[in-house]
C-alpha cells in the first residue's frame, strides 16, 4: 500500500516537469518554468541574501535541487504538486479528514515549493500556483509559517498542524505531502 502511494505521489510530483533532452546522454531532465523560477529566486534572496544561487538537480528522484553559491551549499529545494479541490469545489463525501478517504472526489493539483537548510530542516514553504477557488486559504503565509523548523516525523492537521477553515482537503494534502517529501529528501541525499 505504501509503495503504491509513493509511486502515485512521485508520478504527480513529476507531472509539472517539462522534459529537456541533454544532447550528450539523452537523459530526461526537469526544468523549472520561468514564472516559478522568479518566485523561487525571490524567496532564496529573502532567506539566504543570495542573488545568484545555482540549482543542481539531485539525481535519481528528480524532485530536489541542491542550492549553492560558488560551490558553497546553501540548502535544498523541492518543487511539488499536491491535491486541492477543483474550481467547482470538492465532490464526494468526506469520511474523515484524510485526503485518502474521500470517495469519488475530484481534485485539482496545486504546486508548492519547500526550501530546506543544510541540516534538512524546512526554512520556507510557499504555494507557487493554486488555481482552484476552494481551499486557497492554504496560500496564506501566516498559515504556511507553521512548517518552518519541521525536521521530520509525523504531521497531522488538528494535532501538530493548525487546521484551516475552508481548506480541509488542501491542508491535509499539503501536510501529508510535506511529510513524504522530507523522507524522500533524506533518502535522495544519503545516496
Amino acid at each position: 500500500m505504501i509503495k503504491s502511494v509513493l509511486l502515485l505521489y512521485v508520478v504527480f510530483a513529476l507531472s509539472w516537469f517539462k522534459p529537456a533532452i541533454n544532447a550528450g546522454d539523452y537523459q530526461w531532465q526537469p526544468t523549472i518554468s520561468k514564472s516559478f523560477k522568479k518566485k523561487i529566486d525571490k524567496q532564496i534572496v529573502k532567506l539566504w541574501k543570495v542573488k545568484d544561487a545555482q540549482f543542481e538537480l539531485i539525481p535519481k528522484q528528480h524532485l530536489f535541487y541542491k542550492l549553492q553559491e560558488n560551490d558553497t551549499l546553501l540548502g535544498y529545494l523541492a518543487i511539488k504538486t499536491a491535491n486541492g479541490c477543483t474550481v467547482a469545489g470538492c465532490s464526494g463525501e468526506q469520511k474523515d479528514t484524510s485526503i485518502n478517504q474521500a470517495d469519488d472526489a475530484e481534485y485539482e493539483d496545486f504546486t508548492y515549493m519547500v526550501l530546506y537548510n543544510k541540516q534538512h530542516v524546512v526554512e520556507k514553504v510557499s504555494i507557487l500556483e493554486y488555481n482552484s477557488t476552494h481551499g486557497f486559504e492554504i496560500c496564506s503565509s501566516a498559515w504556511l509559517k507553521q512548517f518552518k523548523g519541521y525536521h521530520g516525523g509525523s504531521l497531522k492537521v488538528g494535532k501538530n498542524v493548525d487546521g484551516i477553515s475552508g481548506a480541509t482537503i488542501s491542508a491535509n494534502s499539503l501536510t501529508l505531502d510535506l511529510e513524504l517529501t522530507h523522507d524522500l529528501l533524506k533518502e535522495a541525499i544519503s545516496n
